[in-house]
């Protein structure tokens, strides 16, 4: 299936535009990608559906498609190789997500890194998932078994190649630098598996404290 690699409502109405417009100025510190200057394409005011595009499309399996958009895999833009003027091939990094513990809206201390800190727990996370091999979640180690030659759960680093047209490439090579920040950002706040998470709580919501505290 063909699927859109930034999302297709980040900019499909004026009213979702403009929540995109809000945090393009967050962006290069939020996700490490500049949604200004060359990235104009991503965000703009005069084009509507702007990212409905050829450049903004990557063909997936559905159970693949699946569990990219829970969050629980990504792809890694690696490099572009140019055949010819009007032909060049692509290669992506396929990586499976860590399932770091769920914060939600939970606001953590990042500048402490002594034992129990919010920091040294997520950084213990993300090195048991390096030190087993960067595995598919637990929920997912039999769903794309049947993609594979040996029947053997799909592994982190395959490379993926994609032929398109030369003046796509650019394009389409930092829409992935943007779906690679969002699911960075979403695995480590927890939110992998869950697409639908609050945006916006009152600080005095008991059962968010609640819910809060239960994730520490």
């Amino acid at each position: 299936m063909v699927s859109h690699i930034i999302p297709y409502t980040w900019w499909d109405t004026k009213e979702h535009g403009n929540t995109t417009g809000d945090i393009k100025f967050r962006g290069p510190g939020l996700l490490s990608v500049n949604l200004l200057g060359g990235n104009c394409y991503v965000y703009n005011p005069h084009e509507l559906r702007g990212t409905d595009k050829v450049w903004n499309m990557i063909c997936l399996h559905p159970d693949l498609h699946k569990l990219w958009a829970r969050g629980y895999c990504r792809f890694k833009y690696i490099f572009t190789e140019t055949s010819n003027d009007n032909e060049s091939k692509v290669t992506l990094q396929f990586r499976w997500m860590p399932r770091t513990k769920k914060r939600l809206v939970q606001e953590i201390d990042i500048s402490g890194t002594g034992h129990g800190s919010d920091s040294r727990q997520l950084i213990d996370e993300l090195n048991l998932f390096h030190d087993q091999g960067n595995p598919p979640p637990v929920s997912c180690e039999g769903a794309l078994r049947h993609l594979t030659r040996s029947g053997k759960p799909l592994p982190s680093g395959c490379l993926i190649h994609i032929n398109m047209q030369t003046d796509e490439t650019k394009r389409f090579k930092e829409g992935i630098d943007i779906q690679w920040a969002c699911i960075l950002f979403a695995a480590f706040s927890g939110a992998a598996g869950n697409p639908e998470l609050p945006l916006r709580q009152n600080p005095d919501d008991k059962a968010m404290q609640w819910i809060q505290s239960q994730a520490r």
